[in-house]
C-alpha cells in the first residue's frame, strides 16, 4: 500500500459553473462513481481528514470541493439548501459524472437529500 498522502498533494482544480468557479481536488482510484464529499457551512476542502479521504481513494475516485463563495471558490455563498444543492449539480454535471456516491457533513449533509429530492438519477450511495 502506498503512503501516498492523496489528499494533500493532489492539486486544486477549477471548473467554471456558470459564473461560479468552483475549486476542488479530484484523487485516488477510478473506475467506481466518485464520491463528492460536501463539507458543513463555510468549511472547505482543506477541512476533510487525510486519514479518512486517502482510505477512500484507495477504492474509489474522492472530490472535494469548496462550495461558491467559500474557500478559493469564487460568487456568493447561497442563500437556501436549493441554491447550494444547484450548485453541486451544476458542478457534478460539468465533471461529467454520470452517477457520484455523497458523503456530506452537517450542511453538506443537509444538502444532499435536497440534491436527492431534486435529481433522483444522479446519486447512488448517500451518507449524512
Amino acid at each position: 500500500m502506498s503512503k501516498t498522502n492523496l489528499h494533500e498533494s493532489a492539486p486544486t482544480e477549477f471548473q467554471d459553473v456558470g459564473d461560479l468557479r468552483l475549486a476542488f481536488r479530484r484523487f485516488g482510484k477510478a473506475g467506481a462513481p466518485p464520491l463528492v464529499c460536501l463539507q458543513h457551512f463555510t468549511g472547505t476542502m482543506d477541512n476533510w481528514d487525510p486519514i479518512h479521504t486517502n482510505r477512500l481513494a484507495r477504492d474509489r475516485s474522492v472530490v472535494l470541493v469548496d462550495y461558491s463563495g467559500v474557500g478559493r471558490s469564487s460568487g456568493k455563498t447561497p442563500e437556501s439548501m436549493q441554491g447550494l444543492a444547484r450548485d453541486v449539480i451544476t458542478f457534478i454535471r460539468a465533471l461529467g459524472a454520470k452517477q457520484v456516491d455523497i458523503f456530506g457533513f452537517s450542511i453538506g449533509g443537509m444538502s444532499p437529500s435536497r440534491l436527492l429530492w431534486m435529481h433522483q438519477n444522479l446519486s447512488g450511495d448517500s451518507f449524512w
